[in-house]
């Protein structure tokens, strides 16, 4: 339902019918979401999601696996040509780099404000290359303008644009609870990758899992669960200073929802959807 939410005020903001909109939301249980582009049954262990009953669906937006439930999940969707003022005077697009720098160094503000430093890993540091230690884990690979904190990986963000409006899905840990998820992801080199057995050894100890390395929570940077609501309310003012944007506390319409509940039932409830391993270029999007 979370995708399918993104997707339907998507929908509606490029009909004209939704304004600009920043959403902050949670999961009923642990979850996975995937990469437009992603093969799940390579990358996922989908046996033991099952057994565990942890749901995987792939998201519009491309990038790596990520883990929910475990952190704060927000969506920022707008047009781009007007959510950055030099981009607006001349005339021109918004670029996928620009649009990423923008939305995380306004996030990064928030996070200032409730007392967390950060920075936004570089375009030199970012350009990556050589073998991906965590697979395609999101918090495994930080890229260009993720925010870290002291060089760990705090929120990574994936895009999708469409008839000039971007998607921005974003992911920032708020528990240190993801360690127990590594053993969800596909390991390589055993005998059968993806059997529950082969794959429940996989290690939830920060002292040798390769995403503890790489990733860092709001818990183990402030020394204890942070109150959720205070952070997404800090997050909401900062990044509406930080755009010069108002931003006006609402519902879903009843449009959006229907939009979303066809969406869900048809699209992202589907083993079609979530688990084939390649998504083609004609896929439709439900309107």
């Amino acid at each position: 339902m979370n995708m399918a939410v993104d997707e339907a005020v998507l929908m509606h903001c490029i009909a004209g019918k939704s304004a600009p909109t920043l959403r902050f939301y949670e999961w009923e249980k642990p979850s996975i979401s995937i990469g437009y582009a992603m093969d799940a049954e390579a990358e996922v262990n989908l046996p033991l999601c099952r057994e565990r009953d942890v749901p995987v669906v792939r998201r519009m937006t491309g990038g790596g696996l990520v883990f929910h439930k475990c952190d704060i999940t927000y969506t920022v969707i707008f047009p781009d040509d007007s959510a950055c003022e030099q981009a607006a005077k001349s005339g021109r697009r918004l670029s996928v780099l620009e649009s990423y720098r923008l939305v995380n160094l306004a996030l990064a503000e928030g996070l200032r404000e409730a007392g967390v430093t950060t920075s936004l890993l570089g375009r030199e540091e970012g350009k990556g290359g050589g073998s991906r230690p965590g697979g395609n884990v999101c918090f495994s690979n930080p890229t260009v303008y993720d925010i870290l904190h002291n060089g760990r990986k705090l929120a990574g963000s994936a895009q999708r644009r469409k008839k000039e409006w971007v998607l921005h899905q974003g992911s920032m840990l708020f528990s240190s609870d993801f360690v127990k998820t590594c053993p969800l992801v596909a390991t390589r080199g055993a005998d059968d990758p993806r059997s529950p057995d082969a794959v429940s050894h996989a290690s939830e100890s920060s002292s040798d899992n390769p995403m503890a390395r790489t990733a860092v929570s709001l818990e183990e940077i402030l020394g204890e669960k942070p109150d959720r609501e205070r952070i997404v309310a800090v997050l909401s003012e900062n990044f509406a200073r930080a755009l010069g944007v108002k931003l006006e506390r609402s519902q879903l319409t009843r449009s959006e929802m229907e939009m979303a509940e066809r969406l869900r039932n048809q699209k992202y409830s589907t083993d079609d959807w979530n688990l084939r391993r390649s998504v083609g270029a004609t896929t439709r999007l439900f309107a």
